[in-house]
């Protein structure tokens, strides 16, 4: 029995198919950095709908949760709160935030690798955001004006 398939077609379905495939790993993964980190969670509450007006820092870095996001968020500082994005790649499951100040308290860390600033929110316990480097100087301005975050029981 011959196959009506010919070395082209085969070769075409074979690209889809991978392609496919890899789509759908990708957005495995998405997925499960976001609801293993806490985006998720944040989204649940701080979704945003509007347009950022604010000053922003692109391929900024952060650590949500468990879920680390080195060079692929935008994160943006206002007057009313914070913005946080994802390069368009890994937006799937991760849409756009914004948190209003009331909402965040933060405490400063110092490591070897500079000056980062750990934020919880009121609205989702347990979510913690990390932000370094420029990220962290974007909310410089902001830091002071934070409530310091509560201790933990150990």
């Amino acid at each position: 029995m011959e196959s009506s398939l010919g070395e082209p077609e085969i070769l075409a379905l074979s690209i889809a198919g991978g392609a496919a495939f890899a789509a759908a790993v990708w957005c495995l993964v998405l997925g499960l950095a976001s609801v293993v980190g806490g985006w998720r969670r944040l989204a649940g509450r701080y979704r945003d709908t509007e347009l950022f007006a604010g000053d922003v820092t692109r391929f900024a870095s952060a650590q949500v949760g468990w879920a680390s996001y080195s060079g692929a968020l935008t994160v943006g500082a206002s007057e009313t709160g914070l913005f946080l994005a994802t390069l368009s790649i890994f937006r799937p499951f991760h849409p756009p935030l914004f948190i209003p100040w009331t909402e965040v308290s933060a405490e400063p860390i110092t490591s070897r690798f500079g000056t980062a600033a750990r934020l919880a929110f009121a609205s989702v316990p347990g979510v913690r955001v990390t932000l370094s480097g420029r990220a962290a100087a974007r909310l410089e301005p902001y830091l002071s004006s934070f409530p310091a975050e509560p201790d933990r029981p150990s």
